[in-house]
């Protein structure tokens, strides 16, 4: 081998060895690191940093692991630090020594780009080292730098949280998390950790104020999680963790590598303390007779609970307090006079009240104890019935829910029987009691379009003994037909056979051939002339332009595009919030329309909808669009994966899509209104929202589906059950209960048994059916895509496990009778898509009958105006009559019939008002309005006559109930006193006479007698008595008198009691030689006395109105002069 190629090669092998320095010594030049891959280099000869770029797809957890070889001494050689975007803030920083094991740290970070820079620390060597950085994707981790207020982590309630306080050369690490509790509760926080080490963590929590609501200092690093429980009102609050190390920093370098965990539990109520209830002004109110639960925090100082309550007459109250020896008080309205002072635990305390007023209840003791009260005051108001479902004298009920009755307080459960709630024509049920309501549940379904009487009886007591009374009995009547939501026609009109030529519909069994659901009206479109259109169908009002943002606000879009209205979905959220700030064309009420809105559009007799929709009256109508409905992604019904559900006005599907629309290009078409059309949609069943990586959120702000829930919403029972059927009351149909009824009746008419079948094949199965005569029906057909849909609830997962159906398939589609050339709508159940399936291909049926009839009919069947004041009118309910038969409705009046036919009005009116005729498929809308005279139950008609007819072709019952707003409370001051009658709440203030004031109906008044300086109040008449306070429930019009007696300035008591204007007469009373005591009130005395009899007295002064005690001081204003006899004067000041 030549010399020449000897040092080429020994070249070749030192170059190999030497790490590659220059390239990675700057942010510029920074190596990137792929995640989970280890990377390898060493420190400069010339102590220049290395760098490294990681970048991370989405939110989670970044762990660092550095490796060496052991150098055997104690020197540090290496700093390793993880920087921000920008090179710039220490996220963490950590020394390596050479005798150091591998170290491993981690920081939960949001996605993005970071930096890790490998610098000289005190000691350099060439000695290579590994860098691996891992990743955990997830949103369950404090999210770097959350070091502020400012930059804190938001955090789902009820959801783990991981964090790690960072090892820095900089500022110390502070965790910051940031949390709302949607109404008041109690937010217990579960705070976890794995080390052996003493005082690591300091917990705090904070208001919006700053002020601080909680603080734990002492939380050791023993392995363990510890709870503290936190009252709280609703609203924004900020947890910080923060470095605690009283015996060091070395300590901290074990913190710096163990990570914690949080949890921040929520419950809400209204019986909780709310922090920071230290001060009278910011006191909880407690009611009485309602048990309380507070919890001692360390904020620092010692924790102070105060709660304010109300005591309606004097008398003596039981405080039921449950907890750890602590101090427990009761003050002054003020927080001033201290009334009860103990020391105790668990007890039972007996605590008196001289005068009724607001007090105050304090409780001082180990903060993380908690402790519960209960402020106990003799009950003796009866309980009333507040509520009832359903409402007094109210239509259209459903046959198969259950009546319950709800109280004005809590109801002992031993009082209730079987018989305490009954229901008249012989119907049998269950009762059932919780809280303060009962239930009663028919064993059978009611009859239809029956009246029926409830009575509640007048036995059931509440937890106090009292009882109801009176019997309670209220009707209502049951609906004639099942269906609030029917749902409309598809549009289509043709059939086709299996391989997609046209073919006559008659007797194919296809939805061309049915027509099943509500007629479309002709036409379906109405331009209102100010850049809406309405859908009569609907009554939806879409914005004219469909492409608005594009038009409109072409900056707005800065998505792919720029532009052409094709956005995110939390873009298209945004920009309705614009619209309705903006009031776009008048209106603040525009929304993102949810699926089955959205789907409202799509005619199926269009193999595109959109020129359809542009001969409709639409502009600039796209294929793809947004729904505000997002998608449950998961079995467990627990996370959604941030997809929504789109529209397809091109194909006539909808499918889910992630809310980055990718090549999709949805766009956003908003719409506002609703009602008033031929049908109501129902709700989707979304209740939740999410972001835009699928985290749940509180819906409140966002115009999701989940805040808005636009639609008929189902009754509580929403099936019907009856052997081998299933109606729906939601929208009428009534459906096979065997979701695969081919393989359990029928299994020969499937070859290989499963149920799945072509698409002919479910038409010939659904006539065989008929020719069976199937359950007694001969109507049975394949469900259209808009009536097997109708079966959706969007905010599950998996249908089939939530349906009454039985023997559904896993994961399986079925047929629709709904088709276009080759192609067939076919459903998966398991998640509600609607896709494009082939005739040759085989799914599931579900046979289905009923639903919109085919006779004149109102949407809705029946008008319940609920209550309303008397005197006043009520808001305009539309009645939508459609004509469901092949014949021209000619109309002649449209009339009230009924007992209480003057108290309602009709008229023609709303989005079509009826006219002279209704063409057939088509409809028209009147309008209705409820105004009482007087109050009680109120029933009427809708009568809808033909031309020359008689006898309505349709009546519409209508009801209402009158009621009194406002009940009078009249007071009179009576007596040869005088004083004052006041109410609270405040209106009633009477010092003579007869006084009146009105209060809300079942308010409750609380009356105080207040006697003046020189009278006592004797008791009470009429509605209330005795001489104490007096609580009424105003319901009924209620009166009472209030008696004061003059109380004389002075007296003599000896065979009994004489009361004498003044002091002369008292003393010329006395018997010559006699010797007598007068005593005198807390009055001034006006004038001279002149004592002149051979008598001896003893004036004795300062006693109360009632003479019970003398405990205060008499003034007599001029002089005192005595000539004869003897005087003993107490507490007389002459002046």
């Amino acid at each position: 081998m030549s010399r020449l190629l000897i040092l080429l090669l020994v070249w070749m092998v030192a170059l190999a060895a030497m790490p590659a320095h220059a390239a990675n010594n700057s942010l510029e030049t920074a190596t990137p690191v792929t995640l989970g891959t280890p990377v390898t280099d060493s420190l400069d000869e010339n102590y220049r940093p290395s760098y490294f770029k990681v970048t991370l797809p989405q939110d989670g957890k970044v762990t660092l692991t550095f490796q060496h070889q052991n150098l055997n001494d104690g020197y540090a050689y290496w700093n390793v630090t993880l920087l921000d975007s920008v090179g710039v803030a220490q996220i963490m920083n950590f020394p390596v020594a050479g005798n150091g094991a591998d170290l491993v740290y981690d920081a939960g970070l949001p996605a993005g780009s970071y930096y890790v820079m490998v610098s000289l620390h005190s000691s350099f060597s060439s000695t290579p080292y590994t860098l691996t950085v891992g990743f955990t994707p997830g949103t369950g981790y404090e999210k770097e730098t959350n070091d502020s207020q400012a930059t804190a982590t938001a955090v789902t309630l009820d959801t783990p949280y991981t964090g790690v306080l960072q090892r820095r050369y900089s500022t110390p690490d502070n965790d910051w998390y940031r949390f709302e509790t949607p109404s008041d509760g109690v937010v217990s926080l579960a705070f976890g950790q794995n080390i052996q080490a003493p005082y690591y963590w300091r917990v705090s929590i904070v208001d919006a104020t700053g002020t601080v609501v909680y603080l734990q200092s002492d939380i050791t690093g023993a392995p363990a999680q510890s709870v503290h429980r936190i009252g709280l009102v609703a609203g924004t609050y900020w947890l910080s963790v923060v470095p605690y190390y009283p015996y060091g920093l070395d300590e901290f370098e074990a913190l710096a590598s163990s990570p914690y965990t949080l949890n921040l539990e929520f419950m809400a109520g209204s019986r909780f303390e709310k922090e920071l209830n230290d001060t009278v002004a910011t006191a909880t109110y407690a009611d009485v007779n309602e048990t309380f639960f507070g919890f001692m925090q360390d904020k620092g100082s010692s924790d102070l609970d105060l709660y304010e309550f109300t005591v309606a007459s004097p008398g003596t109250l039981s405080v039921d307090f449950t907890g750890p020896a602590q101090w427990v008080q009761i003050y002054d309205s003020t927080g001033t006079v201290n009334l009860f002072t103990k020391f105790t635990g668990t007890d039972m305390l007996q605590v008196p009240f001289t005068s009724s007023g607001s007090y105050l209840f304090a409780v001082s003791g180990t903060p993380g104890s908690s402790h519960s009260f209960r402020i106990e005051y003799p009950d003796s108001t009866l309980p009333q019935v507040s509520k009832t479902t359903p409402v007094s004298n109210s239509t259209d009920v459903f046959r198969n829910g259950s009546l319950v009755v709800e109280f004005s307080e809590m109801i002992d459960p031993a009082s209730v029987s079987g018989n305490s709630v009954t229901l008249d024509k012989g119907v049998k049920g269950t009762v059932t009691v919780q809280g303060n309501s009962i239930t009663f549940t028919p064993t059978a379904t009611l009859s239809r379009a029956t009246t029926y009487k409830a009575t509640v009886s007048g036995s059931v007591k509440d937890l106090a003994g009292n009882a109801l009374g009176a019997d309670y009995s209220w009707s209502f009547s049951t609906v004639s037909e099942n269906g609030s939501a029917k749902t409309p026609r598809t549009g289509q009109v043709t059939c086709s056979d299996a391989g997609g030529a046209a073919i006559a519909c008659g007797g194919t069994g296809q939805d061309g051939d049915n027509q099943a659901g509500v007629p479309w009206p002709n036409p379906r479109f109405a331009a209102n002339g100010n850049g809406t259109v309405t859908d009569l169908l609907t009554g939806l009002v879409w914005a004219e332009n469909a492409n608005l943002m594009a038009s409109r606000n072409p900056s707005f879009d800065t998505d792919w595009t720029p532009g052409d209205g094709v956005v995110s979905w939390d873009q298209a959220l945004a920009y309705i919030r614009k619209l309705n700030a903006e009031k776009y064309l008048g209106y603040g009420d525009w929304r993102l329309p949810n699926l089955h809105e959205m789907e409202s559009l799509q005619n199926l007799a269009q193999q595109d909808s959109k020129a359809w929709l542009g001969a409709g009256g639409f502009q600039n109508v796209r294929t793809f669009y947004w729904s505000s409905s997002p998608k449950r992604a998961t079995l467990d019904e627990t996370v959604n994966l941030g997809w929504i559900w789109l529209v397809d006005l091109g194909a006539g599907r909808n499918f889910a899509l992630g809310s980055d629309p990718g090549s999709v290009s949805p766009a956003v078409w908003p719409v506002r209104g609703g009602g008033g059309g031929a049908i109501k949609l129902a709700a989707t069943g979304v209740v939740s929202c999410i972001t835009e990586d699928g985290a749940e959120i509180s819906c409140s702000g966002t115009g999701q589906d989940g805040e808005l829930r636009k639609g008929e919403a189902p009754p509580a029972q929403r099936f019907s059950i009856k052997a081998d059927e299933v109606t729906d009351l939601l929208t009428g149909l009534v459906w096979a209960k065997d979701a695969n009824l081919v393989t359990h009746r029928d299994p020969s008419f499937d070859a290989d048994g499963d149920g799945k079948v072509t698409w002919q094949r479910a038409l010939d199965y659904l006539k065989k059916l008929n020719s069976e005569k199937y359950l007694g029906y001969g109507d049975w057909r394949l469900p259209n895509v808009r009536e097997l849909t109708s079966l959706i609830d969007l905010g599950v997962y998996d249908n089939t496990a939530k349906l009454p159906m039985t023997g559904f398939p896993t994961s399986s589609y079925y047929w629709t009778s709904a088709s276009f050339g080759t192609q067939v709508d076919v459903v998966g159940f398991w998640e509600g898509q609607v896709i494009k399936g082939t005739k040759g291909g085989t799914d599931y049926l579900l046979p289905v009958r009923g639903g919109a009839s085919g006779a004149v009919s109102s949407t809705p069947a029946t008008l319940d105006f609920g209550t309303q004041n008397s005197g006043a009118t009520s808001a305009v309910q539309t009645l939508v009559i459609s004509n469901n038969t092949a014949a021209s409705l000619q109309l002649g009046s449209i009339t009230m019939t009924g007992a209480d036919a003057a108290m309602f009005a009709v008229a023609a009116g709303g989005i079509k008002p009826c006219g002279a005729a209704v063409s057939p498929g088509d409809f028209c809308t009147v309008e209705v309005t409820f105004s009482p005279t007087s109050g009680g139950a109120r029933n009427a008609a809708v009568a809808i006559h033909k031309t020359g007819s008689t006898i309505p072709v349709l009546s519409v019952p209508v009801a209402g109930s009158g009621i009194k707003v406002n009940a009078l409370l009249s007071a009179t001051v009576s007596g040869s006193g005088g004083g004052s009658v006041n109410s609270t709440p405040s209106g009633l203030a009477c010092t003579s006479g007869i006084c009146t004031a009105s209060f809300p109906i079942g308010t409750t008044v609380n009356l105080f007698a207040t006697p003046d300086g020189n009278s006592v109040f004797t008791g009470w008449t009429g509605n209330c008595s005795g001489n104490a306070g007096c609580i009424l429930v105003m319901g009924d019009d209620r009166s009472t008198t209030g008696t004061f007696t003059h109380v004389a300035p002075l007296r003599i008591v000896d065979s009994m009691a004489r009361y004498f204007s003044t002091i002369r007469l008292a003393y010329d009373y006395i018997p010559s030689a006699g010797k007598e005591t007068i005593q005198a009130r807390k009055v001034e005395l006006v004038g001279n006395i002149v004592l002149d009899r051979d008598v001896a007295v003893k004036v004795k002064g300062g006693y109360d109105t009632s003479y019970a005690l003398n405990k205060e001081f008499t003034a007599l204003k001029g002089r005192l002069i005595v000539r004869r006899g003897k005087l003993i004067a107490e507490k007389l000041v002459v002046r």
